[in-house]
C-alpha cells in the first residue's frame, strides 16, 4: 500500500507512520467550494486509479469500492456518495414526473371538449397514446385501462384504439402511419 501511495499520492505517503491506512478524511465544507472542473478532474483521476488497481475488472473494482465504503473510517465518503446518488435518483424521478405531466397536459390540450378535432390534433394524440402503450402491448403486460387513463390522461376509447394500432404494427412489423378518420 505504501508503494501505491508513494506513486499515486506522494504528498500523503510520509504523513503518517502507518501510511494512508491511518489517515482520516477532513470533514470541512471545502468540497462545496470546489469548482465543477475540479470535480471532473477528480472523477477522471479516480477512474484512472480504479482501472489501474482493478486491472480493468469491473467486479474487482466494485468489490474494492464497496469494501472501501463499508469501512468505518470512510463513513463520511459513503454518506456523500449516497447523497449524490439519491439526488440523481430524485432528479430522474422528477424528470419522469414532468414528462408524464407533459403527456397528460398535451393530450388534454388536444382533446378538450367534444366534437370534431383537426386531423393533425387527433393523429398527434393517437401517436402519443400509442407510444405510451408500445412496451405494454409488445410484452403483453396486464394493465387496466383505468390505470393507463389516470397515468397518461387518455380516454378509454383512445387507449383501445392505440392498443389495436400498436398490436397491428407489431404483428405486421410496420411503422406508424396516419390513422384513418371516420
Amino acid at each position: 500500500h505504501m508503494e501505491a501511495a508513494t506513486v499515486l499520492a506522494p504528498k500523503y505517503a510520509n504523513k503518517q507512520p502507518d501510511g494512508v491506512e491511518s489517515m482520516d478524511w477532513s470533514s470541512t465544507d471545502d468540497g462545496n467550494k470546489v469548482c465543477n472542473r475540479t470535480h471532473s478532474e477528480d472523477e477522471k483521476d479516480f477512474q484512472a486509479v480504479s482501472l489501474a488497481i482493478s486491472k480493468g475488472n469491473p467486479k474487482r473494482a466494485g468489490i474494492a469500492i464497496s469494501r472501501f465504503l463499508s469501512r468505518e473510517q470512510n463513513k463520511d465518503v459513503k454518506e456523500e456518495v449516497l447523497k449524490s446518488m439519491n439526488k440523481e435518483k430524485n432528479d430522474d424521478s422528477k424528470t419522469k414526473d414532468l414528462i408524464l405531466s407533459g403527456i397528460r397536459e398535451s393530450i388534454s390540450h388536444h382533446t378538450k371538449g367534444s366534437g370534431t378535432r383537426f386531423a393533425l390534433a387527433e393523429t398527434f394524440v393517437q401517436f402519443i397514446v400509442a407510444a405510451c402503450l408500445f412496451t405494454i402491448v409488445r410484452n403483453n403486460i396486464a394493465v387496466t385501462d383505468g390505470c393507463l387513463s389516470r397515468i397518461i390522461g387518455a380516454s378509454y376509447k383512445q387507449i383501445v384504439i392505440a392498443c389495436q394500432k400498436v398490436r397491428e404494427m407489431l404483428d405486421t412489423n410496420s411503422i406508424a402511419s396516419e390513422p384513418k378518420r371516420k
